[in-house]
């Protein structure tokens, strides 16, 4: 007989955020280190222009933890041990459930939509988005607009979910065996799933001003909250672009040899079959240097090994460069941040590019075998600059490992 024990879950709704530590401990909120100095000015440019928000999803217990007669034995035979070393974790509601894949769905676009950076910037509460409030209020009222979009899709899921209920239910049973327990899955989708957003005060309130002494005690809270909150978006800029870039490395690097003596240029599937465009090395000075075949699946099987099946890359793969630098852009010109270290290394991003176009660069990569050798060199180190200035040393593998290809899709083969 198992023992369960529900994870509590609680949402944004049901706690109130808890302060995260600061990026700045040893810092003297009177002196401002200079490689920071920059964040004030970004705060002043931020003030007036963008606007605290607080988006609250409601979601039902998604995971509980089960211990057997055996392991609550052995944990209570090693007083202090940590619980989660002889507990196991188990989904509460499979995902593959159509019902419930379609409220994932929903939460889904949530998520990305209150971090889409089109219309928020972080905030060092949790919870909180920093919302562009746009020319009239438009982008505020663009975002809302979208949010209640996703409102209404929720409560139309939480309520197919809620007469699906006695399926999932008989379903979990099954797959979860002895650690189903029947008052895990006795909540209601329609109240649990729930979405709801409301402006949040992120400067001095307004009823503070009458009294200096907390006015000023108010504002330096607040001023140092802003500083890790502008240290939060440059590290977001900074990321952004280097995941950018890792992404296009890890295509460039994906351009294998067929048969161990083509270079595979491109691959395309039509009708069934692999058309493959590649360069052949052994052609005379002076010939075309590409050739294509057109090769049957057992064929590409049994030709083209799983290192060297890599694909090459969409040219949208390498022109979303462009794109970067021009968000990078249009966000220094608004807020005012990466000076220093990780202005240097966008300004070497930038001088990198700056001899190619949208329409050229993917040319370039596809067809000389020595600009694309000195292309990659030159942007691992300049996307490794990124990564260094953006995450802590602790975390950059984890960011490395995420980064191949997490984001990005091509449609190609």
């Amino acid at each position: 007989m198992s023992t369960v024990m529900e994870e509590t879950t609680a949402s944004e709704d049901d706690v109130m955020p808890e302060r995260q530590p600061s990026l700045f401990p040893e810092m003297d909120d009177d002196v401002l280190p200079e490689h920071m100095a920059h964040y004030d000015e970004a705060i002043e440019k931020v003030r007036g222009t963008f606007q605290g928000v607080r988006v609250k999803v409601g979601k039902a217990p998604q995971s509980a933890k089960w211990a057997s007669d055996a392991s609550q034995a052995a944990l209570d035979a090693v007083g202090g041990a940590d619980e989660d070393s002889v507990t196991i974790s188990s989904k509460l509601l499979d995902p593959k459930i159509e019902s419930i894949a379609a409220v994932n769905a929903v939460c889904r676009r949530i998520e990305e939509l209150k971090t889409d950076r089109r219309y928020t910037l972080p905030h060092i509460r949790p919870g909180i988005r920093l919302i562009k409030l746009g020319n009239n209020l438009d982008i505020m009222e663009q975002l809302f607009g979208e949010l209640a979009k996703c409102k209404t899709e929720l409560a139309v899921a939480a309520e197919a979910m809620f007469y699906d209920m006695p399926n999932i239910r008989e379903h979990m049973k099954v797959k979860l065996k002895g650690a189903y327990q029947s008052s895990n899955y006795q909540f209601d989708p329609r109240t649990r799933y729930h979405l709801s957003w409301q402006p949040e005060d992120v400067y001095v309130p307004s009823y503070l001003r009458h009294n200096a002494t907390l006015q000023e005690a108010a504002e330096k809270q607040i001023q140092t909250e802003l500083r890790e909150t502008m240290a939060h978006t440059e590290a977001q800029l900074a990321q952004g672009v280097f995941e950018m870039m890792d992404h296009l490395l890890s295509r460039l690097e994906g351009r294998r040899l067929l048969d161990r003596r083509h270079e595979i240029m491109d691959v395309e599937k039509k009708d069934g079959n692999f058309h493959v465009k590649y360069r052949d090395s052994s052609v005379k000075s002076g010939a075309k240097p590409t050739l294509t075949v057109v090769l049957d699946e057992d064929d590409w099987e049994a030709r083209v090994s799983d290192d060297n099946r890599r694909k090459g890359f969409n040219d949208s793969t390498a022109t979303r460069l462009f794109d970067e630098i021009e968000y990078f852009n249009t966000e220094l010109k608004e807020i005012g941040l990466a000076r220093g270290e990780m202005g240097g290394a966008f300004d070497r991003l930038k001088k990198l590019l700056q001899s190619s176009d949208r329409k050229t660069l993917p040319l370039l990569l596809k067809e000389s075998a020595n600009y694309r050798e000195k292309f990659s060199d030159s942007l691992g180190k300049i996307g490794e600059k990124f990564l260094d200035l953006s995450v802590l040393k602790g975390k950059r593998d984890i960011v490395r490992s995420k980064a191949k290809s997490a984001r990005f899709n091509d449609d190609k083969v």
